[in-house]
Order: structure tokens, then sequence, then C-alpha cells
């Protein structure tokens, strides 16, 4: 269902789950990702925002991307449809998946602030946290008030952040080393998105 009014961010439609896979699964995705390769051409808002970092679109339903897949991104979709979506709402439905991104970034390197659509209103996000390292995942008001921090999600290993895609956000830059997230974007049919309300100041 596509929804073109700026949105307000709704801390209370945003959702953290820690530990959601075994410890073992976890230790094994990080080693998948040691020689993972990324590349220097993903942007978080457009393709001349001038905020470039590392990163690989890995699927995407309009092209039809489809990439090898380390095997903790498909274990994590499985959580995300059969576990995650129902502890937010028990009668959700996954729908369909749109986009699978990896980041990485490096001290210094804070994409732009970005929706992860600008009309969708079932399209939803999931942000896993790979590695052991540091830069929270910020989230905004809205379009036409930026600077405004309503919700911070802190980095921590193992976890999943998940909030709905008209939400404008940023991943800051980490201390030091990489900062890994794994993004899934997806559509789902749940009663929370008749919840969003716009910004009309």
């Amino acid at each position: 269902m596509k929804f073109n009014p700026i949105v307000k961010t709704d801390p209370k439609l945003i959702f953290e789950f820690e530990d959601v896979i075994p410890d073992w699964m976890q230790k094994s995705g990080v080693d998948q990702f040691k020689n993972f390769g990324f590349e220097y051409n993903h942007h978080g808002a457009s393709e001349d925002d001038g905020e470039p970092y590392f990163g690989k679109l890995l699927y995407l339903k309009q092209t039809q991307t489809n990439l090898a897949k380390p095997h903790i991104i498909m274990n994590l979709l499985d959580v995300i449809k059969y576990d995650l979506i129902n502890k937010i709402d028990k009668e959700a439905k996954y729908v369909d998946l749109q986009r699978i991104a990896v980041n990485g970034q490096l001290p210094n390197q804070s994409p732009a602030k970005h929706l992860d659509t600008s009309n969708d209103q079932d399209l939803w996000t999931a942000i896993y946290y790979l590695n052991d390292s540091d830069g929270d995942t910020v989230f905004y008001h809205s379009l036409k008030n930026e600077q405004e921090e309503v919700y911070r999600s802190k980095f921590k290993q193992g976890k999943v952040t998940l909030f709905h895609g008209l939400f404008l956000h940023q991943a800051l830059a980490p201390q030091s080393d990489w900062r890994i997230t794994i993004g899934i974007s997806f559509f789902m049919d749940t009663k929370l998105n008749n919840m969003l309300s716009l910004d009309l100041q």
C-alpha cells in the first residue's frame, strides 16, 4: 500500500530483541564475514548524497538482484518471519522480501539520514548488529524535523532492531574498526501499519 505524506517516527513502533540466534550461529556469522567482499558504493540516501560507505546489496526485489548470501542471513530471515514479527503483533503476516543489504562502516563514516522507503505503508526493516562494535542507530522526528532525535538503538552484538521503513534514521560511525550490520527490509501485513501518524506541523 502506498503512503506518500511525511510520517513521524513513533518510538512505540521501534522494537529491540537481544540474542535472537544461538551463540554458535552468531560466532559462525562473524567468521563468514571475515572475508566478505564489501564495496565502496553503498549510499544511505542517493547516489550523489556525498556520504558513501562500505556495503553490498545482496537482494533487491525490484531488480531481481540476488547474490549468494552468507548462511546467517537466511537464518535471520527465518527468525524474523517465524518469531519476531509475531512478538510485536500476534496476527501479523510476513508478505514478501524487499531488500537485503550488508553495511560496513569504519570510523568517520556516517551515512546520510534516510528512509528505507518513501511511500510503502507496509514496509519494515530489521537491522542485525553482527560484530563486537559500537555506533548507535539514531531515529529522528521526520523529514520536516531532521534534527530532533526521538530514539536511539544502542549497538550490541546479536541484537535486532525492528522498525517501520518510513522512519528517518542514521547509522553512526564506530569508535574503531568495523561496524557491521545486516539490514533486511520486508513487507508485513499488520495492524501496526495503521498506527502511523503524519507530521502536520
